[in-house]
Parts: structure tokens; C-alpha cells; sequence
């Protein structure tokens, strides 16, 4: 793998990061506006715990799943990182919210 990314930088070509979103929200979706704009990011999904968003789209990114499931899904979408964009979690959900992340192994950021 690290031959390929590495190749592929050489030769100029863009090696985008797959990441997923936790929180479909404003936030979200905000977040994703923003990423479209860096060519190093590429967002495979959200993941929201919001039943009626599941199966939804959002800025026509897919809504994978639930916090639940982020192990699976991070796994199945070959993300290559999690970004948090729940403004409005308090410190015992943003608790719950890292331990998951925490779970899946990959690099996360709030």
C-alpha cells in the first residue's frame, strides 16, 4: 500500500484520504461542503445515529449506519479516517463517541 500512495504521489496524480463523517447534521454538512474544496479528502459516508437519516444522502454522501456499527462500516467503506462534527454532544455522548472511534483503529479528529 505504501508503495502504491507513494508512487502515485510521484506522478502526480492525487491520493485522497477516505474519511467518514460522524454527525449528519448542519455541521456535517458543513463539513463536507468544506472538504469538497481539498483535493486530500474524499467522504465515503456519515454515520448518524438519527433513524430517519438512515439510507439518506447529504450533499449526496450516503448515510451509512449508527454509532453502533462504525466498527463495520469503517471497515466495509475502507475509510482511512473519522471526522467528529457533533457540536451539540455533551462530554458523556463525545465519551461514547471516542470510545468508538478509538475501536475502529483509525486516526479521528473533532
Amino acid at each position: 500500500r505504501y508503495w502504491k500512495d507513494s508512487r502515485l504521489e510521484l506522478f502526480g496524480q492525487r491520493v485522497q484520504r477516505r474519511v467518514l463523517v460522524i454527525g449528519a447534521g448542519r455541521s456535517g454538512d458543513a463539513l463536507v461542503r468544506d472538504l469538497r474544496r481539498d483535493a486530500e479528502y474524499r467522504v465515503v459516508g456519515f454515520i448518524d445515529d438519527a433513524p430517519q437519516l438512515r439510507g439518506a444522502r447529504v450533499q449526496g454522501v450516503p448515510v451509512l449506519g449508527s454509532m453502533a456499527e462504525l466498527v463495520d462500516l469503517a471497515r466495509a467503506s475502507s475509510a482511512e479516517m473519522l471526522l467528529i462534527a457533533v457540536p451539540s454532544a455533551s462530554v458523556a455522548q463525545m465519551r461514547v463517541i471516542v470510545s468508538a472511534c478509538e475501536r475502529t483503529g483509525l486516526p479521528f479528529r473533532t
